[in-house]
């Protein structure tokens, strides 16, 4: 269990990338379980491209997963509050957010992205730690056939070789990302059932030992158009640490 969400809490990400528009769709689905579904929750939100991308936030008109629907620019760091007790949602910055809202639910969110026009594949992980919000990529060069980490100062390492990104997004539908900011901010790549040790080059910020562990889960898959599906399985949060 996560510190601050119940065992049976359902909380849940998706999203899909359509090559070449900059486009996402992002729907955020709430648990209910009791005193916890009430509760404002941030999920944050970074550019993977250059540029602004646009958002479609939507929630179904169930009442335990009702939401706003909207069209939103983000740009990087932007950050999406919802707050189920009076049915609202907005962008804010990180500043804000910590400020008005030290009570809410915090996150993390990943999305996948590749365009037929850019062969590269590209995951994006975002970490809030309480106090910063840091973002990681993971990247496949279809020129060099290498798979690169890519921390939030822009500094590339190389964890993998031969690996081409259009014949192998087909393959990337068990990809695994884990970070676990108890054991010394370890973070571990999955790819077709190969581990790729990150630790020591994702994170540094560790709350002394007393953050909650958060496990991602991401897949992809190509419907044959060229178009990358991508999907967060999983999604762990945490309290404002600041509350703890």
């Amino acid at each position: 269990m996560v510190r601050g969400l119940p065992d049976d809490a359902n909380v849940q990400g998706y999203g899909d990338i359509s090559g070449g528009d900059d486009q996402a769709a992002l729907a955020v689905r709430l648990g209910t379980a009791a005193g916890y579904s009430k509760r404002p929750v941030i999920l944050y939100l970074d550019d993977f491209s250059t540029g602004a991308d646009s958002w479609t936030v939507e929630r179904s008109s169930v009442e335990e997963n009702a939401t706003l629907t909207g069209d939103y620019t983000l740009t990087g760091g932007a950050a999406l509050l919802f707050n189920p007790a009076d049915d609202s949602s907005e962008f804010m910055t990180a500043e804000k957010t910590l400020a008005e809202f030290p009570d809410a639910i915090y996150g993390l969110f990943a999305m996948v992205g590749i365009s037929p026009d850019n062969p590269n594949f590209r995951l994006q992980l975002v970490v809030y730690d309480g106090f910063h919000i840091r973002t990681y990529m993971l990247m496949v060069n279809a020129t060099t056939q290498e798979l690169l980490y890519k921390d939030s100062a822009g500094s590339s390492v190389v964890i993998g070789t031969g690996i081409n990104s259009m014949s192998a997004l087909g393959h990337f539908h068990a990809l695994g990302v884990v970070v676990d900011l108890e054991n010394d901010a370890y973070m571990q790549l999955t790819v077709d059932g190969v581990a790729y040790d990150l630790s020591g080059i994702a994170t540094q910020a560790v709350l002394n030992g007393t953050a909650p562990r958060i496990v991602v889960s991401v897949y992809t898959k190509n419907d044959g158009s060229g178009v990358a599906n991508a999907a967060v399985d999983s999604i762990g949060f945490v309290q404002n640490p600041l509350q703890l």
